[in-house]
């Protein structure tokens, strides 16, 4: 079994009571200079798509959104 078959059927195995409950996503907040510089970033189509990627993850967290949801939004799940 490959290494993503195995990850996926974990996360597709329901989570019981003795299941570790998932740590609350820190707040992130962004002072306006860096939320413009992190959107300019966001818009550009010049920057390394991992990059990209790290700014949407800030950003999404600066929006409080919590770690499932973020990893939805960047297409991790």
């Amino acid at each position: 079994m490959d290494n993503e078959s195995s990850l996926n059927n974990w996360l597709a195995k329901p989570k019981g009571k003795n299941q570790e409950m998932a740590r609350p996503t820190p707040p992130i907040n962004l002072s306006p200079e860096q939320d413009e510089m992190l959107h300019k970033i966001a818009r550009s189509r010049e920057v390394a798509y991992s990059l990209l990627q790290r700014v949407k993850i800030v950003l999404s967290a600066a929006e409080g959104n919590d770690n499932k949801t973020i990893a939805e939004e960047i297409g991790f799940m």
